[in-house]
């Protein structure tokens, strides 16, 4: 049978794990604290939880706490992330250039071929650090080497909620825009939930617009304030690579807020028909776009024709023409 642990903040019973169903308290993180305040002569209490999604003004400042105490571990499994998918571009380019021995021709094929397949490889490993950069952000006791170990644990899982979030926000873009830009909000916290909770696939997904739900407003605004700094620091050089782990903490801190909300509210995660919100507009887009492609099609082949002879309507104007001329008789 597996150990049951009593979560000190909500009381609830569960299986061991990191952090709790209910709250989603980290207890490893509760645990080092409760260690520092008994170390100090503080007594035990349980660690405060945010009261609905913290202001903007405290959204920044403890990002800009977090960014400061883990910056060194966040920022290099940042690199690495860059590294990886970079790195077998040029590798397999490089190598793919060797064929130009046998001619020049071959030379460009040869660099395109290795390029395009160290791109492929390349954005399959990127995941691996940041899956561990995630999985940093929720044990702060885990260092680069342990980030990446519990990164590639999840790099199947991750890679699957990216590409089934890709596919909803793709369908939901080409229905007219707006379930596109629901879909973006809704599922902005999958990516921790499913690295920290251990949820996959759709499971993660459901729970992302879950916890979105009835805070999506919110959520945007604080997606269009990091939108924004991010803009601002790409402008600087280097900027971009700087600014990454500070834009993963606050989309990290959000999360937490989220999950607190939900914990406090006691709203279970949504049934499986609650998917219809997510799958119907998503075919519906898909159908549209091979709506236009069949219509575009249909209309070349249509011109092509035109272009190649006569339209129906000149034939007949032509033969009209010719049965009405008199030609004068021979002689």
């Amino acid at each position: 049978m597996a150990q049951q642990v009593r979560c000190p903040k909500c009381g609830i019973s569960q299986e061991l794990s990191n952090f709790c169903a209910g709250c989603g308290l980290d207890f490893r993180a509760y645990a080092r604290r409760a260690r520092e305040r008994r170390a100090s002569g503080g007594a035990e209490t349980a660690s405060p939880s945010v009261a609905g999604m913290r202001d903007i003004g405290r959204l920044l400042e403890d990002s800009w706490a977090i960014y400061k105490e883990r910056f060194a571990t966040l920022f290099i499994l940042h690199l690495l992330s860059v590294a990886f998918i970079l790195g077998p571009v040029i590798l397999l380019a490089l190598l793919g250039m060797t064929a130009g021995i046998f001619g020049e021709e071959l030379l460009v094929i040869g660099a395109g071929a290795g390029a395009a397949t160290g791109a492929l490889i390349g954005s399959v490993l990127m995941f691996i650090p940041m899956a561990g950069l995630i999985s940093a952000l929720g044990d702060k006791d885990l260092g680069v080497k342990d980030s990446l170990r519990a990164g590639y644990g999840k790099l199947w899982s991750f890679l699957w909620l990216v590409g089934l979030i890709g596919l909803f926000i793709a369908g939901g873009f080409l229905f007219f825009f707006i379930p596109g830009l629901v879909f973006t909000i809704w599922f902005l916290p999958a990516q921790f939930i499913v690295i920290l909770e251990n949820e996959k696939g759709m499971n993660a997904v459901m729970k992302s617009r879950h916890y979105v739900r009835d805070h999506w407003w919110g959520v945007l605004g604080r997606l269009l304030l990091i939108m924004l700094f991010s803009g601002m620091a790409g402008v600087l050089p280097g900027g971009s690579l700087l600014f990454a782990p500070f834009m993963y903490i606050m989309l990290y801190l959000i999360y937490t807020d989220l999950r607190s909300c939900k914990a406090t509210d006691g709203a279970k995660t949504p049934e499986k028909p609650d998917r219809l919100w997510i799958i119907i507009p998503t075919v519906l887009g898909y159908l549209l776009l091979i709506a236009l492609l069949v219509i575009a099609a249909l209309s070349g082949m249509e011109e092509k024709q035109y272009i190649l002879g006569p339209a129906p309507f000149m034939t007949q104007e032509m033969t009209a023409f010719s049965s009405s001329l008199k030609w004068p008789a021979p002689g």
